[in-house]
């Protein structure tokens, strides 16, 4: 069961940096906000203004928020993989998040639940059954 921890860490190690890139994504949407603020500005169009000020803080709110999540997966799969007593709740919660994003968080939830719910793996984690 020792290998599946491990494999359960390294996943959501991978799926962190999978989000790091999201947060990259989200700065599109900054850079897009910020052209049409400065277009709006050149143009006197207030209406684009707003829109490029909408844009540009639609895209830094999420890109904190799958920031925040991204570095939290990053900390459960090092901590699963370093056997930190934390870490398997952590990984419990994260599991449960990663859930609501189709397929590969689904599948990676699933996965985490079945490896960190086994009796075996929660006296690993010091945990007395």
């Amino acid at each position: 069961m020792r290998q599946h921890i491990d494999i359960v860490g390294l996943l959501f190690m991978a799926y962190g940096g999978l989000q790091l890139l999201g947060v990259l994504g989200m700065g599109l949407f900054v850079f897009v906000g910020g052209g049409l603020g400065l277009l709006g500005i050149s143009e006197g169009d207030a209406e684009l203004v707003v829109m490029g000020g909408v844009y540009g803080l639609v895209g830094v709110v999420f890109a904190v928020l799958i920031g925040a999540f991204a570095v939290a997966n990053l900390a459960v799969g090092w901590g699963l993989r370093g056997r930190k007593p934390w870490a398997r709740i952590g990984g419990m919660i994260a599991a449960a998040l990663s859930m609501m994003n189709m397929p590969l968080g689904t599948l990676l939830g699933i996965y985490a639940f079945m490896v960190l719910l086994d009796k075996d793996v929660a006296e690993s984690f010091g945990v007395v059954v």
